[in-house]
């Protein structure tokens, strides 16, 4: 009798164990990152982010932090993607990082602080069943001032420190993206600002978003006229030696031989529109 009484405990036990590995594996399912979407062609990235209520009614210093960053609950928005890839997706459609700040630039006495450079960006938020929203509009301030980040870069702080930075609401050191209107220490330690989720325009706590992060239309436009210049480089080089070709044989009249040229499959686009759709 006793016997039967552990076998029973023992597929008890099994039972109970298969039941905790299903939990486990869901719960991995449903941590695991979400696609940053790339577009060369409008200039953009697309960023996947979950709406954190706590911030319409507490301040915070960002906009937006991977969920897996040490400050992953202490931003508006919860990023679903790794801040070094969203660093690396900046650089694919032109973005140039500015790495112009330093952590001793994060302790500056009210007033001296520094400003973040690199590429101007412009970013919006949208989300099902609603056209994308300028940033500006999405957060609240306790004074009024226009939003202009900027890739900031940062990526060895980013890789070393694993705060989880995407998008920072004064210029930071360790941010992939902050706000060269706000210079560091706005925050913390001055307190010279406050910086919230608009609740009357941002969706309820929990909602899925995208962010929309877009290479300003000066710097998309220079990025552009950049790959131009490769492109035609590419061109001038490959062409060479039918140059020499012609120099060599035109005495003999041969008819040249023209080679395709790798470049020709190169694809350059140009967006006009100020929101992206």
């Amino acid at each position: 009798m006793n016997l039967k009484k552990f076998f029973i405990g023992l597929a008890a036990a099994f039972s109970l164990v298969a039941v905790g590995t299903s939990v486990s594996q869901s719960n991995t399912a449903y941590a695991a990152d979400q696609k940053i979407v790339v577009n060369k062609a409008k200039k953009q990235v697309e960023y996947p982010a979950v709406v954190n209520g706590t911030y319409f009614t507490q301040p915070t210093r960002h906009l937006c932090v991977y969920k897996n960053g040490s400050n992953g609950d202490k931003a508006v928005l919860r990023g679903e993607a790794s801040e070094i890839t969203f660093y690396n997706d900046l650089k694919k459609i032109g973005a140039k990082p500015g790495n112009n700040l330093r952590p001793a630039d994060m302790k500056a006495a009210k007033g001296q602080g520094k400003r973040v450079e690199g590429s101007k960006l412009n970013i919006y938020i949208k989300w099902k069943g609603h056209k994308a929203v300028p940033v500006q509009d999405c957060i609240k301030s306790t004074k009024k001032y226009k939003t202009d980040f900027r890739f900031g870069g940062n990526l060895g702080r980013a890789q070393t420190m694993n705060t989880g930075c995407v998008a920072c609401f004064d210029s930071c050191s360790t941010g992939i993206v902050s706000d060269h209107a706000w210079p560091t220490g706005s925050t913390e330690p001055n307190h010279v600002v406050k910086f919230y989720g608009n609740q009357k325009v941002l969706p309820k706590d929990g909602t899925h978003v995208t962010m929309i992060v877009k290479l300003a239309e000066k710097q998309a436009h220079e990025a552009t006229y950049r790959n131009l210049q490769q492109l035609a480089l590419e061109s001038a080089i490959s062409n060479l030696p039918l140059q020499l070709h012609l120099a060599t044989d035109a005495g003999e009249h041969r008819l040249p031989v023209f080679r395709p040229l790798a470049s020709t499959h190169h694809s350059l686009g140009i967006s006009t529109s100020p929101a992206p759709g």
